[in-house]
């Protein structure tokens, strides 16, 4: 009966199966995110019982700091909470073979590591016990990727041998391909590290006595029966009473016992809950709109309804089947938005951003086939409840039909206001994002990023010397210089929006200055820099000088600082000529010789870090980013600079060649993501809102018709009219607003975590969000109200 009763009003089915698709449809989609990225378990044994172990600093207030391996051993020692825990060092190797050498990312591992984890290889086996001494640690594991992009998934890796920094390895295991997601533990994006290879290692003994030196990261397996909170307990009293032990070092240090699902994923939870919020209140729009059509057809069958009440049908019997009706009508659009869920998550999979964990797994399976069942029947309830409930209640009166209730005219009106209340939430939300991007890209980096390739290198051990890397940097400066197309080239340690940066707090004493406790000295990040590096990458030099030629090994040391360390430590004086005594390694004094400008280093939305840089030509590092300005496109040039490098040495590897620009770009990703989706959730509830409001303005003016005729007939003019329409819009839209406000400002502090240049509250946003559904919502309401201004007198009278 309630297919028969669809079919006979088809315009009605699809346009009601077309929304309820969109809802769920969206829905599912997002859901398969949560589910994949949230809910799915992590693909290790157990993993409820593994944490991620950290130092975090009380002092600067930085919680997932790296740890020193000599407080790592004293944890490992004295602790009881953990079965096994176990140190690893994220770096990389050159794996040499056929065309020009590689740097993959590597990752040395002590003893406890795969058992931590509790991983099983896909093939082979983990490290023995003995293997983890110095002289027979020469074995390697894989990464699935790793294994698949080099040796093409060949299962006979296992037992061969491979090159590694001119070392021979043997391949003992190949991980699964799930074990992946354990890079995020040290890279946040973990695209790169994915393709690591594993290596046994132990902790270097020079470390072990210098307890500023945080060279490393840890995992544990909690034993049995024992809580992160009660670890954490315990790693609070160990921490306590290092920090007593070593005051110099571990004055402000506390250490951080974290769930590893917070480590690997918790840094999107966030963002993916919100995404899930707002797609549910399209799906609440879409069931109201659905909702308002059951409505306005239940009022024309109302002579219907009360025949069938007369005959002996029950309100419970006339509930049941217009609930029917609700549910036959929702499964219609579940199974249309289970199609375009299949459709949505693979758009989303292929637009989702670069650092969005555990993507592999976002896929349509049995759980969200589930949902989507289970979003289709509280769809049904949601929008046949109301009127079914309504109308339900009809009586053996002789109500004309085709006509409603001052009651039922109320009910919709309230859920059109709801529906502008939801679509203003939607697009208060999209716009505070809008406007908070937009503000980001306005932001000074600090350089200049167009027109620059950013080329990363490892060259410790093809230079292992200080002035032989000194060297390399000079040449290859020179003859990429040289190129076609360029016009300057330097290098550092640490440069903004790079995938890989050498750089770290270092303390230092000011000279005149009286000593300050170990707790309280100056520090500043440590940056080495090659002569031309600021001119290269375009930072501002606000005084003093650059580093030169002469700036060397046989000259006094120099320093430059940036304005940031400069406001901190100098903020009424000039510092050009000051003394510093650096604490590293083996502290030595050098003059500060410049301030440059600040920069931007790690995102658009970040501080500039308090920085010191040194010349490469007094320090000689050996792990730095080259940068080369073109006159041109930059990525046509990334092939003739690579060329050139390979030319000065043959073996050299490169460990990744790109544009800073594009860098930069994909650092902005994860925003652009989510207002890609917010913007279009919210399109689709302001389409879903206009669409509500034309159809109640619609219906309720076709039921005043008589009424209409009546006015004009005694002189009621158009404009008259006009205003009698659009008032009844104008009302509902102006009530929506007023609780989409309200709902906004409860809603938008979510947000507050992803906005810059733009308070969560900001008037401007909530003002136009606000003025254009109302205008929306007049405009809707006008083509019913022109409509009903031209009604002619003498036919409105005799309308029925």
């Amino acid at each position: 009966l309630a297919l028969r009763s669809l079919l006979r009003n088809p315009s009605f089915a699809f346009i009601a199966t077309l929304t309820l698709a969109l809802g769920i449809g969206a829905n599912t989609a997002i859901f398969s995110v949560v589910n994949g990225v949230l809910l799915r378990p992590l693909p290790y044994d157990d993993p409820a019982r593994i944490v991620a172990l950290f130092q975090s600093n009380r002092q600067s207030g930085d919680a997932r700091e790296a740890i020193s391996p000599a407080n790592f051993m004293d944890w490992k020692e004295r602790s009881r909470s953990f079965e096994h825990m176990a140190a690893f060092r994220p770096g990389g190797k050159d794996l040499a073979g056929d065309g020009h050498p590689e740097t993959i990312p590597s990752t040395e591992v002590t003893a406890g590591f795969f058992e931590a984890l509790g991983a099983k290889p896909l093939y082979g086996r983990v490290f023995q016990p003995g293997e983890y001494e110095p002289g027979k640690d020469r074995v390697v594991i894989f990464s699935h990727t790793f294994w698949q992009q080099r040796f093409g998934a060949d299962p006979s890796i296992v037992g061969r041998t491979v090159r590694l920094d001119d070392v021979p390895y043997v391949v003992v295991g190949v991980m699964p391909h799930e074990f992946a997601l354990t890079a995020r533990l040290w890279d946040n994006d973990g695209r790169e590290a994915s393709r690591a290879v594993w290596t046994p290692g132990t902790l270097d003994p020079s470390h072990l006595r210098n307890r500023r030196a945080q060279t490393v990261r840890a995992i544990a397996r909690l034993r049995p029966g024992v809580t992160p909170a009660e670890a954490q307990a315990e790693m609070d009293t160990i921490a306590a009473a290092l920090a007593r032990q070593y005051p110099d070092a571990n004055l402000n240090m506390e250490a951080t016992v974290l769930p590893v699902r917070e480590t690997l994923v918790g840094g999107v939870q966030k963002l993916i809950l919100i995404v899930f919020g707002a797609v549910a209140m399209v799906l609440l729009i879409a069931c109201a709109n659905i909702a308002n059509l059951l409505l306005a057809r239940s009022t024309t069958r109302q002579r219907e309804l009360a025949v069938r009440a007369a005959l002996g049908a029950s309100r419970w019997r006339l509930f049941r089947m217009m609930l029917t009706e609700g549910v036959v009508l929702a499964m219609a659009g579940g199974l249309a938005g289970m199609a375009l869920a299949v459709a949505g998550t693979r758009a989303i999979v292929a637009l989702a951003p670069p650092g969005l964990p555990r993507v592999d797994e976002i896929v349509v399976d049995t759980r969200v086939a589930l949902f989507a069942f289970a979003a289709t029947f509280i769809a049904a309830l949601l929008f046949s409840s109301f009127p079914a409930i309504h109308f339900s209640r009809t009586k053996r009166q002789g109500q004309r039909a085709g006509t409603a209730t001052g009651s039922v005219h109320a009910l919709r009106n309230s859920i059109v206001a709801v529906e502008i209340a939801l679509a203003l939430v939607l697009l208060t939300g999209a716009g505070l994002l809008a406007r908070s991007f937009v503000s980001l890209l306005q932001v000074d980096p600090g350089f200049k990023a167009d027109n620059l390739i950013q080329l990363q290198l490892f060259i410790w051990d093809r230079y292992d010397t200080a002035p032989k890397r000194i060297e390399f940097v000079r040449q290859a400066t020179e003859r990429l210089t040289a190129l076609p197309g360029v016009t300057n080239a330097g290098a550092a340690t640490a440069v903004p929006f790079a995938s890989v940066s050498i750089d770290f707090d270092v303390n230092f004493l000011i000279a005149g200055r009286p000593t300050p406790p170990p707790d309280d000295e100056p520090a500043g990040y440590f940056t080495v820099a090659s002569t031309n590096y600021f001119e290269t990458i375009g930072m501002p030099l606000r005084a003093g000088r650059t580093f030169t030629a002469d700036d060397n090994l046989r000259s006094k040391r120099v320093v430059i600082i940036n304005e940031a360390l400069a406001r901190k430590y100098w903020p009424n004086e000039n510092p050009i000529g000051r003394e510093i005594e650096v604490r590293y390694g083996r502290s030595h004094k050098r003059e500060i010789v410049g301030i440059a400008g600040d920069v931007r280093h790690t995102g658009l939305d970040a501080e500039a870090r308090p920085t010191m840089f040194v010349p490469h030509a007094q320090f000689g590092d050996g792990g730095f980013t080259l940068l080369v300005r073109t006159s041109t496109d930059p990525a046509l040039l990334i092939k003739p600079v690579q060329e050139t490098l390979w030319a000065m040495n043959p073996a050299l590897p490169i460990y990744s060649a790109g544009t800073t620009s594009s860098l930069m770009a994909e650092s902005l990703s994860q925003r652009r993501f989510v207002l890609m989706l917010l913007g279009a959730f919210s399109v689709v509830a302001l389409v879903l809102a206009t669409i509500g409001i034309y159809g109640v303005i619609t219906y309720t003016t076709a039921q005043r018709t008589r009424e209409i005729g009546i006015r004009s007939a005694l002189g009621a003019g158009r404009a008259d009219l006009l205003r009698l329409v659009l008032g009844q819009g104008f009302r509902i839209a102006v009530a929506g607003v007023a609780a989409g406000v309200v709902g906004a400002l409860l809603l938008t502090r979510f947000l507050r975590g992803m906005l810059y240049g733009v308070a969560h509250t900001d008037p401007m946003t909530f003002a136009m969000t606000a003025l254009l559904l109302v205008i929306t919502a007049l405009a809707a309401a006008y083509v019913p109200a022109r409509r009903a201004a031209g009604v002619d007198p003498a036919v409105a009278l005799r309308y029925e």
